[in-house]
C-alpha cells in the first residue's frame, strides 16, 4: 500500500507569526477582549537593537513575531499551531484526500509538537497536493511559510514515477531514514549502535567542557547524575539501545568519574546508596524500565495516541498478554515483547507480572 510521510520546516517560525492573526485567533478561541488587550500588549511593543562589528544600534520596532526567550511566546505559538492542527484535522473531509493506511481508523493526519510537524498520507498526488494545500493557506493567513529547503517526504511502497511526479509537484527533497525529530532519530528499522553517535558526540562534547575545572570527585558524580544521565535517559525512554551502546556510554561516565584507577567495580558504585553503592544509574535497567512502562501503559490502556494505535493496529482488541509480536513488527514492539516474555517467564505467569508491575 503506499504511503507517504511529509516532514514540515516552518521558516524562522517564532520571528514570522502576524499580530493581527494572533489577535483574532486568541478572541476567536474565547479569551475576554481585557485579557487579549494585554497579551497583544507585550507582543506588539517589543523593540530590537542590531548588533553590528560589536557595537549596539537600534532600537526599531518589530511587525511580526513572537520574542523568542519570553516565557508567554511557547504558548502564543501554540495557540497558533492549534490552529493549524484543526485546519489539517478537515483533510479527512476533502474526496480528493486518502489517510495513511495504518492511520486511518483512528483519522490521524498529522503529528505536531510546537514547530516540528509530520504529514500523514497515502502516497498519492492528490493526497499530498491536498495537505500542501492547506499548509500554504495556513502561511497566508499566519505568516508561517514553508522551508522548502529543509522540508522533506519519505515514501514508502511508491513507484519511482509517482515519487518523481510528487517531488516535482512540492518542491521537496526525497528524505531518508533515520531522520531527527524532537532530538532523536527515527526509523523503521531497528537504530544501529552507529546511528546512536549524535547522543555519543553530546556526551563527550558536554564532558571536554569539564576538562581542567579541578572538580572533586563528589562534584563529577553530580555531573554524570544530573546532566550526563539526564541526556541518556531522554534516548533510554524511547528506544531499546544496543548493549554496545550501553557500554559505550558507561565507559564514557566510568572515565569521567575516576581520577586514576577504578578502585570498585562500575556495577557496585551504581548499587543504591544503602547497599554500599553510590546510587548511579544503572543505564540497562533503567532502559527495560522504560519499555515495562510502556508494557504497562499498554496493559492499562492509557489515553494516548500512541496505545490507541497500539491496541487497533497491533492487539485488535486483545489483551497484549495473550498475542505474539509478528516478523513484520516494529522494533520498539519487538523489544515490548521480548521483556514481557522475559517477565513471564521468570515470574511464572502474567498475573504475577500484573501483581509486581501494580506493586
Amino acid at each position: 500500500m503506499p504511503r507517504c510521510l511529509i516532514k514540515i520546516d516552518f521558516r524562522k517560525a517564532f520571528d514570522s507569526v502576524q499580530w493581527l492573526f494572533l489577535r483574532h485567533l486568541l478572541l476567536l478561541f474565547g479569551f475576554p477582549d481585557r485579557f487579549v488587550h494585554l497579551v497583544m500588549s507585550c507582543v506588539e511593543t517589543a523593540s530590537y537593537l542590531v548588533a553590528v562589528n560589536g557595537e549596539l544600534f537600534g532600537f526599531f520596532l518589530g511587525h511580526c513575531g513572537v520574542r523568542q526567550g519570553d516565557p508567554l511566546s511557547p504558548y502564543l505559538f501554540n495557540t497558533c499551531m492549534e490552529y493549524f492542527s484543526r485546519m489539517l484535522s478537515l483533510a479527512p473531509q476533502n474526496h480528493s484526500f486518502r489517510i495513511h493506511p495504518k492511520c486511518k481508523a483512528l483519522g490521524i493526519s498529522h503529528l505536531s509538537f510546537a514547530d516540528d510537524v509530520i504529514l500523514l498520507c497515502r502516497g498519492d498526488r492528490s493526497s499530498v497536493q491536498t495537505l500542501l494545500q492547506l499548509v500554504k493557506l495556513f502561511g497566508q493567513t499566519s505568516g508561517l511559510d514553508i522551508n522548502t529547503s529543509k522540508s522533506a517526504i519519505y515514501f514508502g511502497g511508491v513507484g519511482d514515477s509517482l515519487k518523481q511526479a510528487i517531488l516535482l509537484d512540492t518542491g521537496f527533497s526525497e528524505g531518508t531514514f533515520p531522520f531527527r525529530y524532537l532530538g532523536v532519530p527515527l526509523s523503521p528499522q531497528r537504530l544501529l549502535a552507529s546511528q546512536h553517535s549524535p547522543l555519543l558526540h553530546k556526551l563527550e562534547t558536554t564532558i571536554q567542557g569539564w576538562v581542567g575545572k579541578h572538580l572533586t570527585y563528589a562534584g563529577r558524580l553530580e555531573l554524570v547524575k544530573s546532566v550526563l544521565y539526564g541526556m541518556v535517559q531522554f534516548w533510554a525512554s524511547i528506544f531499546p539501545m544496543p548493549r554496545v551502546v550501553i557500554r559505550h556510554i558507561t565507559c564514557i561516565c566510568q572515565n569521567f568519574c575516576r581520577s586514576r584507577f577504578a578502585l570498585v567495580a562500575w556495577k557496585t558504585v551504581c548499587l543504591p546508596k544503602h547497599e554500599g553503592g553510590l546510587g548511579l544509574l544503572d543505564i540497562q535497567a533503567s532502559n527495560n524500565s522504560f519499555l515495562a512502562k510502556q508494557l504497562w501503559n499498554i496493559h492499562q490502556k492509557q489515553d494516548s495516541i500512541w496505545i490507541r494505535w497500539i491496541h487497533h493496529f497491533y492487539l485488535n482488541n486483545h489483551s497484549i498478554w495473550n498475542v505474539q509480536s509478528q516478523r513484520t513488527s516494529s522494533p520498539l514492539w519487538k523489544s515490548i515483547f521480548a521483556l514481557k516474555n522475559q517477565l513471564v517467564g521468570d515470574y511464572s505467569g502474567h498475573s504475577q507480572v500484573i501483581d509486581l508491575l501494580t506493586d
